[in-house]
């Protein structure tokens, strides 16, 4: 699913340790509609790695690509959608490869 809008919110990072023993850290945020007269919100969580590969900023235009997961506890269920790629409406430049940046000429002592 996907879903653009703006970044409301963003809450810190939450940190803790699985049943199995694995390290997990989760950091939701919330996204807005933006440019309609009703805008709806949804909240989307990021987790592990992703919370540094995306670097939600509140304020920030995007689109949110996620999955939306149902789990029940003691007869309720709860919903998350569990973001899996973010893309910066901002940022209109890509981003540069090894073969694009500029080298300077280095001073080094080479024999050659």
């Amino acid at each position: 699913m996907t879903f653009k809008g703006i970044v409301k919110h963003v809450s810190a990072i939450q940190k803790g340790i699985s049943k199995s023993g694995n390290e997990w850290q989760a950091l939701e945020a919330v996204i807005e509609e933006s440019g309609v007269q009703y805008p709806q919100s949804i909240v989307v969580k990021q987790l592990n790695e992703n919370i540094e590969r995306f670097r939600l900023i509140k304020g920030q235009e995007v689109t949110v690509h996620f999955n939306s997961r149902v789990n029940e506890y003691n007869g309720r269920f709860y919903q998350t959608n569990v973001c899996w790629k973010v893309e910066k409406q901002d940022d209109k430049t890509p981003p540069v490869t090894a073969t694009q940046k500029e080298f300077s000429p280095s001073t080094d002592d080479l024999p050659f």
